[in-house]
Formats: structure tokens, C-alpha cells, sequence
């Protein structure tokens, strides 16, 4: 049976670099949701990135996106920031990215121009994981 899901994500196209493209996006969307306000220079910042990257997905990253901005906000709300950076960090296994990962959080946090004591404790937090 789990050799079956596995021929099957990779029949459709599910790779190792789309998680760990999708693992970065998914931290980057909880920054920009954990102050409690997604402000349209952090979506910019974030948009800019995506232009750059190959995104191999059937959902296009607009609605990737959005769809994530709403779980980010229910991970939140639920207290559960920790455990969500700590398991997308685990979808992250090369090391430029884990980097990246970090440039990218940490621009976003600052991208409003105030980094909030909850930015900083998920920076932090995705810091140690590297």
C-alpha cells in the first residue's frame, strides 16, 4: 500500500524539489499571517520570489497562496506555530534552501517595516532548525 502512494506522487509529479519549494512558501505565508495582518508589501515580496521559481504543481500559486494564508491562520489561532516550522523544515533538506528559507522569513517579517515579537520568535525557531 505505501509503495503504491509513493509510484503514485511521483506519477504526478510530486518531487522533492516542489516540497521543498512548497515547504519555503508554506514558512514564508505563516510569516506573513503571524502578526495577525497579511499587508500587501509582504504579499509583494513574497509574489517577487515566486516569479522565480519553477513551480511544478497542478494548483497554481496564487491559490496555493491564499488556500495557505488560511491554514496559517488556523495554525496560529490554534497555537501551533512551532510544530507547523518545525515540520515543514523537515521537507527542507538542502542546505542553500534552509538558508533561503530563513532570507526569505526574514524579509518578509520586515517587509511592513516592524518585526513583531511573534516574527521574531518564529525566526527564531526557523533559525535553529538549520
Amino acid at each position: 500500500m505505501k509503495f503504491e502512494q509513493l509510484l503514485n506522487h511521483l506519477d504526478s509529479g510530486v518531487c522533492v524539489d516542489q516540497l521543498q519549494t512548497e515547504s519555503v512558501v508554506d514558512l514564508a505565508v505563516l510569516l506573513m499571517s503571524i502578526d495577525g495582518e497579511v499587508c500587501e508589501k509582504e504579499l509583494s515580496v513574497l509574489n517577487r520570489w515566486i516569479e522565480k521559481l519553477c513551480w511544478n504543481s497542478e494548483i497554481e500559486a496564487g491559490l496555493y497562496i491564499s488556500n495557505m494564508i488560511t491554514h496559517c491562520k488556523e495554525v496560529i489561532a490554534k497555537g501551533d506555530t512551532e510544530h507547523f516550522i518545525h515540520h515543514r523544515m523537515k521537507h527542507i533538506v538542502d542546505e542553500p534552501i534552509k538558508e533561503l528559507a530563513l532570507r526569505l522569513t526574514t524579509q518578509l517579517a520586515k517587509a511592513d517595516g516592524v518585526v513583531t515579537e511573534s516574527e521574531s520568535n518564529a525566526l527564531k525557531v526557523i533559525e535553529a532548525e538549520l
